[in-house]
């Protein structure tokens, strides 16, 4: 198995998978190297299917961990902003407050 990328799509990666069959002496030698071809043909479509199944798989394991952290930093970070906005009216009273004992 050989993965190399798409010439033309850089989203795409090319999967290459090479067999070599020879079977000699015996009898039906085209019949048998027909069959076994056949027979990984058919096992290579098996193949990418897996393949594309365990990457969707990852892909919804990823996207719940990311709706996870979401769900988690959507409030924290509220809550930060929430005492930043206070700090900041706190500092702006504080202010003003030293700015009217100036004016006395």
């Amino acid at each position: 198995m050989r993965y190399t990328p798409h010439p033309a799509d850089p989203t795409k990666t090319l999967l290459k998978q090479e067999a070599v069959v020879t079977v000699k002496e015996v009898p039906l030698t085209n019949y048998m190297e027909d069959l076994i071809t056949t027979k990984i043909s058919n096992n290579v479509g098996k193949g990418r299917q897996a393949m594309e199944w365990v990457i969707n798989k990852l892909n919804d394991k990823i996207k719940d961990l990311t709706r996870s952290t979401d769900e988690i930093f959507s409030p924290t970070k509220r809550s930060l902003d929430d005492i930043a906005t206070s700090a900041n009216k706190s500092m702006g009273n504080i202010s003003q407050r030293r700015a009217w004992a100036t004016c006395k």
